[in-house]
């Protein structure tokens, strides 16, 4: 998959699906879309995996049908599958240390990360209070038992993002402490993205205005992550 297939995955949501099988359920934005065999809960947050996912069953965001259509690209996935049957299990603390919450009438604390002041201008989310750490902490408990019951104890592998490009902020403080936290509480193997020869230092001409220090990683540096990904699964 090349950078701009993965972009259209992104925004679009072309990912394989299903309600019965996927080999891979992740829930790690961008950083497991296109991954072989997987499918990527894109901007799904902790309490949104706690209180609405069930296998077997579609959760339909609750702004779906409320988005002008000439808009629709920026607000996408509208919808996930959740399905009956996984093999492995996959979550980031990426989303939830960098994100914000809102209120979207469904009796569930949304974690966006830019999405949330969108949908605000819109008149259809409200901003809500952060948990606290000591919240996460229970959530992450919580997840780590939901993730057996529901899935028959798969296995669970915790994905850390390479923010080495990051420069000193408080976002880089917020994610050693979101992962080191996961890491102590759930004790899943961690699959950590590493920069090869061909990832940039920084950004370039194209993402000069976007650039966060931790995204548009390599084909080479995903095939890495990839591969390590199948060997604590299947023991390759």
């Amino acid at each position: 998959m090349d950078e701009k297939e993965r972009q259209q995955r992104t925004t679009i949501g072309q990912q394989n699906s299903s309600l019965e099988y996927i080999k891979y359920f992740c829930i790690c934005d961008c950083i497991t879309l296109g991954m072989p065999e997987g499918y990527t809960a894109m901007g799904a947050g902790l309490e949104l995996f706690l209180s609405k996912f069930q296998p077997g069953e579609k959760y339909i965001q609750p702004f779906a049908l409320k988005i002008p259509k000439n808009k629709t690209g920026i607000f996408r996935p509208f919808a996930y599958k959740i399905p009956k049957k996984i093999d492995a299990f996959l979550w980031s603390p990426f989303h939830d240390a960098l994100s914000t919450y809102w209120d979207l009438g469904d009796d569930c604390r949304h974690a966006y990360r830019f999405k949330g002041q969108l949908l605000k201008r819109l008149g259809l989310a409200s901003k809500l209070k952060a948990p606290i750490i000591q919240g996460i902490r229970q959530q992450l408990r919580i997840m780590d038992k939901k993730v057996d019951r529901i899935w028959n104890s798969p296995k669970k592998i915790l994905v850390f993002y390479d923010h080495s490009r990051l420069k000193e902020c408080p976002a880089k403080k917020k994610l050693n402490i979101f992962n080191k936290m996961a890491s102590d509480i759930l004790g899943w193997p961690v699959v950590q993205m590493k920069l090869t020869k061909y990832d940039a230092k920084g950004p370039s001409e194209k993402y000069t205005k976007c650039w966060w220090g931790w995204e548009h990683y390599s084909k080479e540096a995903r095939e890495v992550f990839y591969n390590e990904i199948k060997q604590i699964t299947e023991g390759k």
